[in-house]
């Protein structure tokens, strides 16, 4: 065995064998992250409801949408369920912020860590301000040409008598001349 080890061939030989079974496990690992990476897709679900968390009885909100774009991306198996069940929420949170214009990021709720998310568009440019609540009383009108000759209206009545308008309040500032 001490005279194989000493010869220069056989050192060349086996050093040729491990520089093919070094290769061949390489190109092998290389493969299995391929197939790893090509089991990874991207989806776009569009129209996902937005929620809004914020006092609706007194302050009204401008600025946002109804629906945004989630793109997910991850494991096929987990970008399929989670586009079939859609059981995650979009929303901004609003409660703690001021009255005024804001820039707020939207976020996401009950959606795996295993997924990378992306919400169009990410950021929100809001405005909130107070509410203002009126109640007008309605009369009921009618042009008297409206009636035929020979009738006569006995009376004219509106359902419902009242209506409530809410609009958000307006501060008048007179402008510097």
């Amino acid at each position: 065995m001490d005279k194989m080890m000493d010869n220069p061939w056989f050192l060349r030989i086996t050093a040729l064998l491990l520089a093919f079974l070094m290769f061949f496990s390489v190109k092998a690992e290389e493969e299995n992250n391929n197939s790893a990476a090509s089991n990874t897709m991207t989806e776009v679900i569009e129209d996902v409801p937005l929620e809004v968390y914020y006092d609706d009885t007194s302050l009204m909100v401008s600025g946002v949408p109804a629906t945004v774009d989630l793109h997910i991306t991850g494991p096929n198996s987990m970008v399929q369920t989670t586009q079939q069940i859609m059981d995650f929420t979009v929303f901004v949170d609003l409660r703690n912020l001021a009255l005024g214009e804001h820039r707020i990021r939207v976020q996401t709720e009950n959606i795996s860590e295993q997924l990378g998310v992306r919400i169009d568009p990410t950021f929100l440019d809001v405005t909130i301000e107070e509410r203002v609540t009126q109640e007008f009383k309605i009369d009921a009108e009618l042009n008297e040409r409206l009636i035929a000759e020979g009738y006569v209206l006995k009376s004219i009545t509106a359902d419902p008598n009242t209506v409530t308008s809410a609009a958000r309040k307006v501060s008048l500032i007179p402008s510097a001349l």
